[in-house]
């Protein structure tokens, strides 16, 4: 017999699997730019990455951290635009 898996359920590892995929896209591309020599803005958005991951888990403020993960997604994938249309 099939178990019924709630609909929370489904959302929360959907949830868990962007956030492993997301989380180790930022830890490499920030890491490179701390590897080259940035300044303190890659050490902040890693660990409010951490922190909006925290928030996540404990079902506080989920909609929020979950946008906030999104942002830093983003900002950390637009680091590389100099890369992809240098010529």
């Amino acid at each position: 017999m099939k178990k019924k898996v709630s609909r929370e359920r489904l959302v929360m590892n959907k949830m868990h699997l962007f956030n492993i995929i997301s989380g180790l896209i930022v830890l490499l591309i920030l890491g490179s730019a701390i590897a080259t020599g940035s300044n303190l803005l890659p050490y902040f958005l890693i660990t409010l990455f951490f922190i909006f991951y925290y928030l996540q888990v404990k079902n506080r403020l989920r909609t929020l951290s979950f946008i906030g993960n999104v942002a830093i997604l983003i900002f950390s994938l637009a680091t590389l635009l100099p890369f992809l249309f240098a010529p």
